[in-house]
């Protein structure tokens, strides 16, 4: 299973202002600067929660359908699409009403409709596509939670830009890590 973003986001949760007046900065030399780092620290953030924040669309990769798919990311708005490679090779496109999104389910789950099952595919690597979108909508509709995450791990980032600062694999400070780790999405 593989995931890859098809449309990112029209927008960060951050924007360079509001970063900008949380570093208690008003020079303009760092503005390319600090725009990066505000990407970095929405991506640590969004990977350590395995979520996306602002809505994009990604598509997930499967070899073959198999019994209930789990979505590995979250939160699920919408499934846009389900396409895969039949069995003599043919793309086809499976109709909206022949699948299921369970939301009720952590992770999110897509089963086949009631009483369907899932088409046989062609037995080969990444027979499976399926496109989502997901996230939480508009930067404006994104948790106060996760903007603070984003800013502390952004002052993180700007004060240990030469290196240094208490990070673990993710490179977020232990204090974000725990103030997230009640909204981790688990798989």
């Amino acid at each position: 299973m593989t995931l890859q973003t098809i449309t990112p986001p029209a927008e960060y949760p951050v924007t360079l202002d509001k970063g900008k007046a949380h570093l208690r900065i008003r020079h303009a030399y760092e503005n390319a600067t600090i725009g990066d780092m505000i990407q970095s620290a929405t991506a640590l953030v969004e990977a350590f929660l395995r979520r996306r924040l602002v809505e994009q669309s990604v598509q997930m990769t499967l070899d073959r359908f198999c019994g209930i798919v789990e979505i590995p990311i979250g939160p699920v708005l919408e499934i846009a699409k389900i396409a895969y490679i039949d069995t003599a090779g043919s793309e086809k496109e499976l109709a909206s009403d022949t699948y299921s999104l369970v939301k009720s389910r952590q992770p999110n789950l897509i089963t086949p409709a009631y009483g369907l099952s899932w088409p046989s595919t062609q037995s080969h690597f990444d027979s499976v596509k399926i496109d989502i979108v997901v996230g939480y909508g508009a930067a404006a509709d994104v948790p106060a939670w996760a903007i603070s995450a984003i800013l502390r791990t952004l002052d993180h980032l700007y004060l240990n830009r030469n290196g240094g600062g208490g990070e673990d694999a993710f490179g977020l400070p232990v204090s974000v890590q725990g103030s997230l780790l009640p909204h981790v999405f688990s798989v």
